[in-house]
């Protein structure tokens, strides 16, 4: 029972202590791919914690021995007395229940935010193919609209959506800007990122923290496709995100007019510093811990019992 244990508690503290430091740290908006990965780490490592947790429970702990016949009875014992009493057994399959209840839940509303997704985006691409005219770059059509507004629809037929009053409205080196904006969204696949972040902030009923990543990730992928387009013309796609400011967007879309406005434009016209080197590698390095740590934890008996001396074979 000690590893469940260690689990949920590890599955608390990383839902309580890590949205909030990763809500004050400044890396996050110096580089927000970094950002996104902490984000992903993070609910990655929590709902991992908890299905390990479970599968702890559906199986007894197995003692490390000192040889291969006490291997074997130790194995036999701890396997008859986790199942043979009504405790155990009730015990093991409340756990199996847990593990298996959270993937399934799970892959259901992966699998229907999708459908749902794909859904939303077929329509948009049959209205498009009635009312849209091409533009003169690929995969960029234009709609007889009187608001500024500009957005991609990313997926396998990807396509990029213009305005009229878009056209209008913005000189056409903000105009190119934008567009480099939403073909970084749809070469980054941040609608994937956002997708999986929904489904489970939706699983978990926007609890322990899952709500504040999928915000702050659908946040950070507008910084990282502005970071990605702007390069030396910041002050244009500032002038751009200006214009376009609260322009509306179908569902299943990504816009550059999406997250908080007002300090992306203070970003793009006050760029921090990047994130060094060594900074950036001691972040990997937390969050792969972070990743790693539930998984050691929930299988430290079997990784003592692989270091015995019994197993000559698997370790030459």
């Amino acid at each position: 029972m000690t590893a469940p244990l260690v689990l949920v508690v590890l599955a608390l503290v990383l839902a309580s202590a890590g949205p909030r430091y990763l809500m004050k740290a400044t890396w996050t908006v110096q580089s927000p791919a970094l950002g996104i990965l902490a984000w992903q780490a993070l609910t990655g490592s929590i709902f991992g914690s908890l299905v390990l947790a479970g599968l702890s429970l559906a199986g007894p702990e197995i003692p490390a021995s000192q040889g291969g016949a006490d291997f074997y009875h130790a194995c036999s014992a701890a396997l008859r007395d986790h199942y043979a009493t009504p405790g155990g057994a009730a015990v093991a399959l409340a756990g199996g229940l847990i593990a298996a209840g959270l993937i399934a839940r799970f892959a259901v509303v992966l699998g229907r935010d999708l459908m749902s997704v794909r859904s939303d985006r077929a329509r948009q691409h049959d209205l498009l193919s009635l009312v849209s005219q091409p533009h003169g770059e690929p995969n960029v059509v234009v709609v007889e609209h009187e608001s500024a507004a500009v957005y991609c629809l990313p997926g396998r037929r990807r396509q990029i959506v213009v305005t009229r009053a878009a056209i209008d409205a913005l000189s056409s080196e903000e105009l190119g800007q934008v567009l480099a904006h939403e073909r970084a969204h749809i070469r980054a696949r941040h609608h994937l990122a956002l997708l999986v972040a929904g489904s489970l902030a939706t699983c978990f009923r926007s609890r322990l923290g899952f709500d504040m990543a999928r915000d702050q990730i659908a946040e950070l992928s507008e910084m990282h496709a502005d970071d990605a387009a702007a390069q030396d013309k910041r002050t244009s796609l500032a002038s751009a995100l200006i214009m376009l400011a609260g322009a509306a967007r179908p569902a299943g879309a990504l816009s550059a007019s999406g997250g908080t406005a007002l300090l992306r434009i203070e970003r793009l016209l006050a760029p921090a510093a990047p994130v060094s080197a060594r900074q950036r590698n001691c972040v990997v390095g937390c969050l792969a811990a972070a990743v790693v740590l539930p998984v050691l934890i929930a299988f430290a008996p079997a990784f003592s019992a692989l270091m015995m001396d019994y197993c000559p074979v698997l370790l030459g």
